[in-house]
C-alpha cells in the first residue's frame, strides 16, 4: 500500500519485475497517522483515522477492484497478515451485524473485557488478563480483526456508548418467593396507599396527566422473605387521579437514599389520596388467582389475559409483583385492579390496570 495525491494505490510484485500498481483507491483520510489492515479474506482495507475528538474506524470494499485486475502467472500475491493496529487514544471499540449480533471490546491497563451475545441482556462477558497493557491491545485490536473478518460492523460512537452502558448494568437477578401474601388494610405499618411517597418534590415528581401531576398510588418496602429486591429499597406507584387511561400508571424503583429522605409533605395541585397503612399475611389458593389486592401468584384476568411487558431497558419480560384494587382504598374504573410488574434485574418497572 502506498499514498499517492488522490488516496492510496495498491501494488503487486511481480517476481523478477519488481513492484505493479494493481489499483487507485480513493482517499480513506488525509491525515498520516493512519492504521491499516486487510480483513475479509483480503478483500476489505480498514484503516484507523484520527477525527477529533475521537479515532473513527473506516472500512473500504476492495473487491471490484481485486476482481478486475489479471493473476499473475506463475506466482500468487499475499498481502501480509493481518495486524489490526488500535491507536493508544483508543480503548473501547463495539460492532454489531445485520443479524442483530453484538459485540463489545475494552481494554483498562492490562486488563481485557469483551461482551459477545445477541443482545445487550444475554451478552457474554469474558474478562482476561495480559501480561502487560501493550499485551492486552494486541488482544483486542486482534479480536476486532476477527470480528471485522467475520461480517461485523462498526458501530457509532454515541450508540457504542449507549450500548457500553447497558452492557456494564449490574444483573443481579431475584425471583419471585414460593409464598403468596394478601394484602389488605391495617392500622400501622411501612408500606401504605395514597398520602405522598417520602423523598419527593414537585421538580422529580415522575408526570402528569389530566393537566395535573400523577396521583400517588402506593409504596412497597423490599423485604427479604416478602418482596426480595436486591438492589431497589421500595416501589412507588403512581397513575392519573381521574384513572382515565390505564397505561398513565409509572412505577418508581427507589434506592435506599430515596426511602431515607425527607418526610413526605403536600405539594400543591397533587390529588392525594387518603393515606392508608397496609399489611400483609401469608395467603391461601384462592389468594394466588383472586381479585383481591396481593402479592406474586397469577394476575386476576378481567377482561383480557394480564402479560407482563418486557422490560424498556433490557427487552427481558418483567415479573408480576402485586395487584391492586378497592379492598386497600384505591379505584380504578368499576371494579379494577392495577397490576403491577418489575424487571428481574430490576431495571425498570411497570403497571396499568383493567376494570369491568
Amino acid at each position: 500500500m502506498e499514498r499517492s495525491k488522490t488516496g492510496f494505490r495498491l501494488l503487486r510484485v511481480r517476481p523478477g519485475k519488481g513492484w505493479e500498481n494493481m489499483a487507485d483507491l480513493p482517499a480513506i483520510d488525509d491525515r498520516s497517522d493512519v492504521a491499516m489492515c486487510f480483513g475479509q479474506g483480503l478483500k476489505r482495507l480498514h484503516a484507523y483515522v484520527a477525527t477529533s475528538p475521537r479515532m473513527q474506524l473506516r472500512s473500504l470494499d476492495l473487491s471490484e477492484c481485486l476482481a478486475a485486475m489479471s493473476p499473475v502467472v506463475g506466482s500468487q500475491w499475499r498481502a501480509p497478515p493481518s495486524q489490526f493496529c488500535l491507536p493508544k487514544t483508543k480503548s473501547q471499540q463495539c460492532l454489531t451485524t445485520s443479524a442483530g449480533r453484538l459485540w463489545f471490546g475494552e481494554i483498562s491497563g492490562a486488563k481485557l473485557s469483551t461482551w459477545d451475545g445477541t443482545n445487550v441482556f444475554n451478552a457474554e462477558n469474558r474478562i482476561s488478563e495480559g501480561s502487560s497493557a501493550s499485551a492486552s491491545r494486541q488482544a483486542l485490536a486482534k479480536e476486532i480483526n476477527d470480528k471485522l473478518d467475520q461480517g461485523y460492523d462498526l458501530v457509532d460512537a454515541a450508540t457504542a456508548e449507549s450500548i457500553a452502558t447497558r452492557l456494564k448494568v449490574p444483573r443481579t437477578t431475584w425471583s419471585v418467593p414460593a409464598r403468596r401474601y394478601r394484602i389488605y388494610l391495617a392500622e400501622q405499618g411501612t408500606d401504605y396507599v395514597g398520602g405522598m411517597p417520602p423523598g419527593f418534590a414537585k421538580k422529580n415528581w415522575p408526570g402528569e396527566c389530566c393537566v395535573r401531576p400523577l396521583q400517588f398510588k402506593a409504596i412497597l418496602h423490599a423485604h427479604p422473605e416478602r418482596l426480595p429486591l436486591q438492589q431497589s429499597a421500595a416501589i412507588a406507584i403512581f397513575g392519573c387521579h381521574e384513572n382515565c387511561d390505564p397505561s398513565s400508571m409509572q412505577v418508581l424503583l427507589l434506592k435506599k437514599g430515596d426511602v431515607d429522605g425527607p418526610e413526605p409533605r403536600h405539594i400543591g395541585g397533587i390529588a392525594r389520596l387518603r393515606q392508608q397503612h397496609i399489611s400483609y399475611r401469608i395467603g391461601d389458593d384462592t389468594d394466588a388467582t383472586g381479585e383481591t389486592s396481593r402479592l406474586f401468584g397469577i394476575p386476576h384476568e378481567i377482561n383480557d389475559v394480564v402479560t407482563p411487558p418486557p422490560c424498556s431497558f433490557c427487552g427481558e419480560a418483567m415479573l408480576f409483583v402485586v395487584q391492586l384494587g378497592d379492598d386497600v382504598g384505591l379505584e380504578f374504573g368499576d371494579k379494577g385492579l392495577a397490576y403491577v410488574f418489575v424487571c428481574p434485574h430490576e431495571h425498570a418497572a411497570a403497571a396499568f390496570w383493567d376494570c369491568s
